[in-house]
C-alpha cells in the first residue's frame, strides 16, 4: 500500500484519534480494542532479532526493548509504570532477556537505573506520548552475539518499515508486522502508521527493513473510523548514548 501526501481529512482524523489513544500494554486486551493480525517468526539469533529484548516486570507482564548498546535498552516508559499503587516499579525488577524464545534465553539481566522521557506523565498517557519513553542503564553488559540496532536518523512519509516484539497472540516468540508504510508525522514527538501491532509491542521496535534500523518504538494505537493505526516515538533526538559503528574502519 502506498500513500501520496496524506489527506487533510485523514491527519485531521488522526489528530481527533490521537486523543483516545490505546497503549499496547502486555496485559490483556482493553474492551472494544482489536487485537493486530499475528505475525511471523523474526530470527533472535541474528539482527536484528537479536537486538530486541523482551521487557517483564511484575506491574505488566510482557513488553518489548530495543538493544541500543551492550549496556542501553530503550522501552516505552508506561511499561514500568503501576497504576495500582501510582509509582513506577523499581529498576531492579525490570527484567531484559535477549534471544528470548519458547522459555529459553541467551542472556538476562536487571535494570541498574532507567531514565524516562522528560514530561511523560502516565495519568496523562494521551497527552504525554511523545515523552512516553525510558532508557534502562542494564546491570549486565549484553554479549557481543546480541548486536544493537543502529538508529535511523531520518525517515518519510511513505516509507515501508515494519514492526517487531513479542505480540500478546504469539508471546512465547519474537515476530514481525508484514511490510507496512509510514503515513504521517501529526505531532513533532510522534509516527504514525498502518502497521498492524497489537499488545505486548510496547516499545519494540519500527524497523527501516533496508537499513536494518530503528526509526521509532510502539507506545500506542489509535483508531479513525474502522482503520486502526500505530503510534511510535522517533528515536532520533532522543538524548540516547552515542555508540560507534563496529563495522566502520579507520
Amino acid at each position: 500500500m502506498t500513500y501520496a501526501k496524506s489527506t487533510t481529512a485523514l491527519i485531521s482524523g488522526l489528530q481527533r484519534g490521537l486523543a483516545g489513544l490505546a497503549l499496547l500494554l502486555g496485559g490483556a486486551v482493553q474492551a472494544g480494542a482489536q487485537a493486530g493480525a499475528v505475525g511471523t517468526a523474526l530470527d533472535t539469533a541474528k539482527s536484528p532479532g537479536s537486538g530486541i529484548a523482551m521487557v517483564t516486570n511484575s506491574v505488566y507482564g510482557r513488553c518489548t526493548g530495543v538493544l541500543i548498546d551492550p549496556r542501553t535498552v530503550l522501552t516505552a516508559a508506561h511499561c514500568l509504570y503501576s497504576k495500582r499503587t501510582a509509582r513506577f516499579v523499581r529498576p531492579q525488577s525490570v527484567h531484559v532477556l535477549l534471544g528470548y524464545d519458547r522459555g529459553d534465553y541467551g542472556f538476562h539481566t536487571v535494570a541498574e537505573s532507567f531514565e524516562i522521557g522528560h514530561g511523560y506523565d502516565p495519568e496523562r498517557s494521551e497527552a504525554t506520548a511523545g515523552s512516553d519513553w525510558v532508557v534502562l542503564s542494564l546491570a549486565q553488559a549484553a554479549p557481543d552475539t546480541f548486536r544493537p540496532l543502529p538508529r535511523a536518523q531520518s525517515w518519510q512519509t511513505e516509507q515501508t518499515v515494519f514492526a517487531a516484539g513479542f505480540a500478546q497472540q504469539r508471546a512465547e516468540i519474537l515476530t514481525r508486522t508484514p511490510p507496512c508504510v509510514i503515513v504521517s508525522e501529526v505531532a513533532s514527538d510522534l509516527i504514525v502508521s498502518d502497521c498492524d501491532v497489537s499488545h505486548g509491542l510496547s516499545g519494540g521496535p519500527l524497523i527501516d527493513p533496508v537499513a536494518q534500523s530503528v526509526i521509532a518504538i510502539q507506545v500506542a494505537v489509535t483508531t479513525v473510523g474502522d482503520r486502526r493505526y500505530a503510534v511510535s516515538v522517533p528515536v532520533a533526538g532522543l538524548p540516547l548514548p552515542v555508540v560507534p559503528d563496529p563495522d566502520a574502519t579507520n
